[in-house]
């Protein structure tokens, strides 16, 4: 046994021997894999937070998603990429844009409670039945003329057989007019 090589002791403690080494080798790759993982690899992504601020302050004032990403300056698709791996941003890019709606709702219930007149009257003309409060009228569905109803072929030929007998019309004036020479009648 003087051939093995001795252990040295680190405060106290000696070094494991071979039949440990596999143990320490599995720890190491797991500490390895764990920082592999925990490293980003490609492209960093450009919805950041003051890209999420962004879009959620233009969604709020009404805007469409098109006029969103122009706002954040990101594609439309990146957008939609995005949506589809976070859900819940889009409910909220959802209910965002019904803001604009829900505050001039607010504004029209503000100027009803200040009685303002022209208010109100707006407000039954859009949202009650017009024959009680608009001036609109309510159309039927039938349109009523002195014309008898034809159907658009018969009308053509109706059209090509007029046509045809004032041209014809036309050409006997223009014969009554002239000499069996072709020389202009004249009058007298």
């Amino acid at each position: 046994m003087e051939n093995e090589p001795k252990q040295i002791h680190a405060k106290g403690n000696a070094i494991p021997g071979p039949e440990v080494q596999p143990i320490i080798d599995a720890v190491i790759e797991k500490q390895k894999n764990e920082e592999k993982s925990s490293v980003e690899v490609g492209r960093p992504t450009v919805m950041d937070e003051i890209t999420l601020q962004k879009l959620e302050m233009a969604f709020k004032v009404g805007c469409t998603d098109a006029e969103a990403c122009f706002y954040a300056d990101i594609s439309m698709r990146t957008l939609y990429y995005y949506q589809e791996a976070n859900k819940e941003f889009l409910h909220k890019k959802e209910l965002w844009k019904k803001r604009p709606v829900l505050k001039a709702r607010q504004v029209v219930v503000g100027a009803l409670e200040n009685n303002d007149l022209p208010t109100a009257k707006w407000y039954l003309e859009k949202n009650w039945e017009v024959e009680e409060f608009g001036d609109k009228l309510k159309h039927s569905g039938e349109i009523a003329t002195d014309f008898p109803h034809i159907a658009v072929s018969e009308y053509r030929q109706k059209l090509k057989e007029a046509m045809r007998e004032d041209i014809k019309k036309y050409w006997e004036s223009q014969d009554d007019n002239q000499n069996s020479d072709g020389t202009a009648k004249t009058k007298g």
